[in-house]
């Protein structure tokens, strides 16, 4: 990124991603937290009271680029809009070209088993779904106690994100009630 950019990972993305489409509550590095309010990781044992995590953040500092991006759903349907909107921001700026946007959800694999791959396919950046018949998109993330989920159907220009401090929001976000999404 470096090379390329002349900046930081955590610069370029704050520069050339998160300014723009006015994901003000996202962030690359811990020590930016403190700023919002921010939920307590839980751990433990299905039928059991979870506990708090025992630590806050595990993952190293080079998670930055696969991993550590702190985001609230909002913000993370933001960014969905973005590529509903073949890559620009509200304003009208460009983010991603539209190019870029229409391969990052194009189809490039399909996987044999859905359940164990959490996907239906992939394409280049997105996990891809097919919800009886209804196409479909998306990402999910995860770190100790925390679970963060994003559906995207672009027939219906539909985005919705959830998150979770716990399991618990897992199953039925994955696959979602044959029928729900029409």
């Amino acid at each position: 990124m470096k090379v390329v950019t002349g900046q930081t990972w955590d610069d370029a993305l704050r520069d050339r991603l998160l300014a723009p489409l006015g994901l003000d509550h996202s962030m690359t590095l811990p020590e930016e937290a403190p700023r919002f309010r921010v939920a307590m990781s839980h751990v433990g044992e299905l039928g059991h009271e979870p506990e708090p995590a025992p630590v806050w953040d595990v993952l190293p500092r080079s998670a930055g680029p696969y991993g550590r991006v702190l985001v609230t759903a909002a913000d993370v349907v933001r960014f969905a809009r973005m590529h509903l909107d073949g890559g620009t921001a509200p304003d009208g700026t460009r983010v991603l070209s539209a190019e870029s946007a229409a391969t990052m959800r194009r189809r490039v694999v399909d996987c044999l088993d859905g359940w164990a791959f959490m996907a239906d396919g992939w394409g280049h950046g997105w996990a891809q779904y097919d919800w009886d018949g209804v196409a479909g998109y998306g990402h999910d993330g995860a770190a100790l106690g925390q679970f963060s989920y994003l559906r995207v159907v672009p027939g219906s220009g539909v985005a919705a994100a959830a998150t979770d401090q716990w399991w618990r929001c897992d199953r039925s976000v994955r696959r979602p009630v044959p029928g729900a999404v029409r």
